[in-house]
């Protein structure tokens, strides 16, 4: 901003900043909104589904210089938009909360019990003190300063309502300073 100097420089860069958190807490609370609405079961690959969510995520990757493995993973029935959403988010989180020296290693999968799928997504970031556990799925939370780490605390929250939607719950086991794992399951009954 060519001419502006000292305070008017801060002023106007403070309110820029404000001004993208907001966009962004609106774009997430928009698709929160939408994720209460009823819509048609599909066929997923969630395999292809992974590759879209990691090409997505391309420049985050490279960035990190992330590591992200996966067991095979199925065919079920589901809503992709959503789905898609919840491994974006959890991949997304993944990268983002990370030890700066140390390079992402990320692994996915899934297991079939009974009438549901239980996917797991594990990361070697910083972890997460257990009596934050069930906190961190509640709309607006927030663990970490938004100067270190940027965010709207929608993420989560987004994740456990998808995970709703397909009569699953999510829950996290972690331990701070040395991993997180994020479960997941969808109920293959429902569809």
């Amino acid at each position: 901003m060519p001419g502006l100097k000292g305070d008017a420089l801060k002023y106007i860069t403070s309110i820029a900043r404000s001004t993208d958190r907001m966009n962004e807490l609106i774009k997430d609370l928009l698709l929160y909104a939408r994720l209460h609405q009823v819509k048609e079961l599909k066929k997923v690959d969630c395999q292809v589904l992974l590759n879209d969510v990691l090409f997505e995520l391309d420049t985050d990757i490279l960035l990190s210089r992330a590591i992200i493995t996966s067991d095979p993973l199925p065919v079920i029935k589901a809503h992709r938009d959503e789905l898609k959403l919840l491994f974006r988010n959890l991949i997304e989180n993944a990268i983002k909360f990370r030890k700066i020296w140390l390079i992402p290693e990320i692994h996915i999968s899934a297991n079939k019990t009974g009438k549901t799928w239980l996917f797991e997504v594990n990361d070697n970031g910083i972890g997460i003190d257990p009596l934050q556990h069930k906190k961190i799925f509640n709309l607006f939370q927030c663990l970490n300063s938004r100067d270190e780490y940027a965010g709207t605390g929608l993420g989560l929250a987004q994740c456990k309502k998808i995970a709703e939607m397909h009569q699953g719950v999510i829950w996290v086991d972690s331990e701070p300073g040395k991993f997180s794992k994020f479960y997941f399951t969808i109920n293959t009954d429902f569809a």
